[in-house]
């Protein structure tokens, strides 16, 4: 083959055998040697246990935080979801309410509509229209005066005679 592509070369990718020289470490592995434990001190294992009392306590104190932790929100939660109830029946009550206070007020106008008071009006206390000559207008501003603090009106005074005067004396 002599005519061979780069591109179509999938001798490439055949695996590849490499000869193993005899003394390779990875054939022989060396033997794992027990190394003799070192005796400790009586001081050197009160000082390691109060080293691992004092890493427990730790870690217990922010076990014991982290659970504080959860169930004050498990708790909160649970008190959230308790007033979101009491709520959503709450509001279910108000929605009862306004359907019968509607009910109620249109059962209210439907008894005071003007043609069953008039026909009450007429028929059981005997009432009647009234007539145009029935009706008697009175005027009320004739005699409208101002009278100041002192019981005196502004003409009494003298003083107050132009419309700045007059105005002034309304303010006082």
């Amino acid at each position: 083959m002599n005519n061979r592509s780069t591109a179509y070369d999938f001798s490439r990718f055949e695996p590849h055998s490499v000869p193993q020289k005899p003394g390779n470490e990875r054939n022989n592995p060396p033997k794992p040697v027990l190394v003799p434990k070192k005796k400790k001190s009586v001081q050197e294992a009160r000082e390691e246990s109060r080293a691992v009392a004092v890493k427990t306590l730790r870690v217990l104190s922010a076990t014991i935080a982290v659970m504080l932790f959860v169930g004050t929100y498990i708790f909160g939660t649970l008190k959230l979801d308790e007033i979101n109830h009491d709520i959503a029946q709450v509001q279910s009550q108000i929605k009862v309410a306004d359907s019968e206070n509607t009910r109620l007020k249109m059962q209210l106008n439907s008894m005071a509509s003007l043609d069953k008071v008039e026909d009450y009006a007429i028929n059981k206390l005997g009432m009647v229209k009234q007539e145009s000559y029935q009706v008697e207008y009175i005027d009320l501003a004739l005699d409208d005066k101002v009278v100041l603090a002192n019981g005196t009106t502004p003409s009494e005074d003298g003083e107050n005679t132009g419309i700045l005067d007059k105005l002034l004396s309304y303010f006082r």
